[in-house]
This record gives C-alpha cells, sequence and structure tokens, in this order.
C-alpha cells in the first residue's frame, strides 16, 4: 500500500460468499469500496445479517439475497459488474466460472502445511503469524 497502482480500478465487483468462511468478503468489500469500486455482495446461505452489516458498514456496498442455483440473480448481478470474486466449493467456482461473463477470482478449498526443522523462537513467531492472520475455518 507504499504505491500507487497501475491501472483502472474496475467499476463493480460482485463478491459471492461463502459460509464456511463468511467474513472474507470483507477485507475484499473494504478495499474495492475505498477504490470507489461498487460491490454486489451476495451473502452466503443463513447468514444475511452478516451481508446487510458489510453494507451498511461499507459506502458503495450492496447487499443482495439469494440461494445459491439462483441462475437469473446471479446473472443479473455479474451482467452489472466487470468482475467476480466467488468463495465457496471446487464444484461452485467451476460452474460460476464456467458461466460468468467476467473474469473471476475463485477462492476454494484450500489447505496450508508448515514444515520446520526446528522450532526455535523465530520459526514459532512466524507460524505464530500466520496463523493469526487468518480464522482457520475455510479458504483463506
Amino acid at each position: 500500500l507504499d504505491r500507487e497502482l497501475r491501472g483502472e480500478a474496475p467499476r463493480c465487483v460482485t463478491i459471492i460468499a461463502s459460509a464456511n468462511v463468511f467474513t472474507a468478503p470483507i477485507e475484499w468489500a473494504w478495499a474495492l469500496s475505498a477504490r470507489g469500486v461498487r460491490v454486489i455482495l451476495k451473502s452466503a446461505r443463513g447468514l444475511a445479517p452478516v451481508g446487510d452489516a458489510i453494507a451498511a458498514a461499507l459506502p458503495g456496498v450492496e447487499h443482495r439475497e439469494w440461494r445459491g442455483g439462483d441462475l437469473d440473480a446471479e446473472a443479473a448481478a455479474l451482467a452489472q459488474s466487470d468482475a467476480a470474486i466467488v468463495f465457496g466449493s471446487a464444484e461452485t467456482i467451476a460452474a460460476i466460472r464456467e458461466r460468468s461473463p467476467v473474469p473471476m477470482l475463485g477462492f476454494g478449498p484450500r489447505f496450508g502445511v508448515a514444515v520446520v526443522g526446528q522450532l526455535r523462537a523465530v520459526e514459532a513467531a512466524g507460524v505464530a503469524l500466520d496463523h493469526s492472520l487468518y480464522d482457520l475455518l475455510g479458504c483463506m
């Protein structure tokens, strides 16, 4: 963040959230809205209050509630967007990527492993920092 980003920011980005890490859209919505990008946020199933709270806290974020698989609502959001960020299962990401008319960044099921030869203070601090940055509940 200490230098200017080149290129133009998209005008609108759709973010599709997943229940396994329902807080993940917060940082993306914040970073985009801080640059003046309009964000269409689809909250995770059963977590509409989270989407409402994000939209209330960040200017330019519009929360829309639709069930996964509602292709008309999905298509309407993507048609208004320049890009999409999708959280979910590998199958969900692949399906949305196939039908998306805009570039898409997908975050699906992943895992990480830390291997250290010795667990001295410096290595322990690095592992602790990695763990503190993430909620350890899913794809982020």
